[in-house]
């Protein structure tokens, strides 16, 4: 299949083109380039279509395949060329990266509190980016490169700047 979905108008062949759409979307992990306005195109002109309701049907299975992928794209960092999605789904994009960055700013500023009983727990560290060598009182470890994980008292992870890391408690 090509690598571009443009929407043909053509009664005979939309329901074809969508079903080749969808198979696509299931068969690939990545996403098949999509013109801007597809949909829009498509309901714009579906009172001219005696199947309605199959093509919405279709429409919307290609949206929530689309969807799937595309929430997967943005909480994985994965790279994708925005040119390849249609405008509704680069604005739901946006929103997504939008409210998620407003999460990850109030866990930054969430302090870390250690009571006594917590000290001695352990929590997961992944580094999602290079820190130098890290250094407390007790313990010295590092440097760490991008991937990296180890397990830590929390009391160690206050010395780790929390934009470096992604924090699972054990």
């Amino acid at each position: 299949m090509k690598k571009r979905a443009d929407i043909k108008l053509d009664p005979s062949k939309l329901i074809d083109e969508l079903k080749r759409i969808i198979i696509y979307e299931i068969k690939s992990d990545e996403l098949l380039k999509l013109n801007e306005n597809f949909y829009n195109m498509a309901l714009n002109n579906i009172n001219e279509f005696a199947n309605k309701e199959k093509i919405l049907k279709l429409l919307n299975i290609i949206q929530y395949i689309r969807l799937l992928k595309i929430i997967e794209i943005v909480f994985t960092n994965k790279d994708v060329s925005l040119d390849k999605m249609t405008y509704e789904e680069r604005l739901i994009v946006d929103e997504i990266r939008r409210i998620y960055s407003q999460y990850i700013v109030g866990l930054k500023k969430a302090p870390i509190s250690v009571t006594g009983e917590s000290k001695n727990k352990l929590v997961l560290v992944v580094f999602e980016d290079e820190v130098p060598k890290i250094s407390t009182e007790n313990i010295s470890l590092g440097p760490f490169s991008k991937g990296d994980v180890i397990f830590v008292p929390v009391t160690f992870v206050k010395n780790i700047p929390c934009d470096k890391i992604k924090v699972e408690e054990i």
